[in-house]
């Protein structure tokens, strides 16, 4: 059994988002050098929407965010050193003297993804200023906040175009079937993959969702299916109050993890805030692919290539369950 304080940081680590709740990290706890190593697991997620393991590095970032913050909140020294190579995320060495249960922050215990239709509020100059003061930017990684109603259209635009693409492609839509589990009831925290009812589909979408398997590649580029996603996203983006991107034109691995942090930063001020929030990946997703051969894009623009995440914000009821977690303590 793995000991204090390394099994409170550990739960508390993993309750970070990862693609289609893949779960794709390591922890390994060595209690003689009081340090955790966090690494990528590459079996976790082998889909094309996590070429080279980008999207698990941003996760395990998430992860050592955690660990971090919850180690602050209890008065623990922690110091956090990046790994060098694409799968070696961090070393975390931890305060020796320590050995009781920890407190998680109530945010980190509280965050989740939440599909649903928000209610579109706009918010105040006041609000907009204080988010944009709320986490700083961090080594060429700049954190932008979009709530002018005018740009989020045109962002709603084109993260719908791009969620059309991504979800064209036959090799992503069912590699994001293949983490749905249809085998489980749809209220049920399954402990890894996405409970259907995390997906705030209607009942005619949840009866459909299982079929998309059997789509032929050639009607999943045709006009009415993309239209289907494409309408989808851009919805989901106009109802928001906001969206928080994450931009960096460096393309280091450390700097995916550092996106990670970052990314998770911004979404538990949210949760601290009162906001739900649901990651649109679609843009870094396809940027990715494309430039490790795994998809041919073309609705990613130039500009829009130093996007390595965005997060929608908004006010909403809870999420009508929430995805579970593996075991690993």
């Amino acid at each position: 059994m793995i000991q204090e304080p390394f099994r409170s940081l550990i739960e508390a680590a993993v309750l970070a988002p990862s693609g289609d709740n893949t779960q794709p990290w390591r922890f390994d706890v060595e209690p003689s050098l009081a340090r955790i190593a966090v690494s990528v697991d590459e079996t976790r997620d082998r889909s094309p929407m996590n070429a080279g393991q980008r999207m698990a590095r941003i996760a395990c970032g998430a992860a050592v965010e955690n660990i971090a913050q919850t180690a602050a909140f209890n008065g623990l020294d922690c110091e956090v050193t990046l790994g060098s190579g694409p799968n070696n995320v961090a070393i975390i060495n931890i305060e020796r003297e320590r050995v009781e249960v920890l407190a998680v922050p109530q945010p980190i215990q509280d965050r989740h993804t939440n599909r649903r239709l928000y209610d579109g509020r706009i918010l105040s100059n006041e609000e907009a200023a204080d988010l944009r003061s709320s986490v700083a930017n961090e080594a060429g990684v700049a954190i932008e906040w979009v709530t002018d109603r005018q740009e989020l259209e045109s962002l709603a635009d084109t993260i719908g175009r791009a969620d059309a693409e991504m979800f064209s492609q036959p090799a992503m839509l069912r590699a994001f079937l293949d983490n749905v589990r249809f085998d489980r009831p749809a209220m049920e925290a399954t402990e890894s993959g996405l409970p259907i009812g995390s997906l705030e589909a209607s009942l005619g979408d949840r009866m459909l969702l299982p079929y998309l398997h059997l789509v032929p590649n050639a009607l999943l580029t045709a006009g009415v299916l993309q239209r289907v996603f494409f309408t989808k996203a851009r919805n989901l983006v106009l109802s928001a109050s906001g969206l928080a991107i994450v931009r960096t034109s460096r393309e280091e691995s450390s700097d995916d993890v550092l996106i990670g942090r970052i990314m998770q930063r911004v979404w538990l001020v949210l949760t601290a805030l009162g906001f739900q929030s649901q990651p649109m990946m679609s843009i870094p997703v396809l940027t990715n692919a494309r430039r490790q051969g795994a998809v041919r894009c073309i609705s990613v623009t130039e500009e829009a290539e130093t996007i390595r995440a965005v997060l929608r914000f908004g006010i909403a009821p809870s999420a009508s369950i929430q995805a579970g977690r593996m075991c690993l303590v």
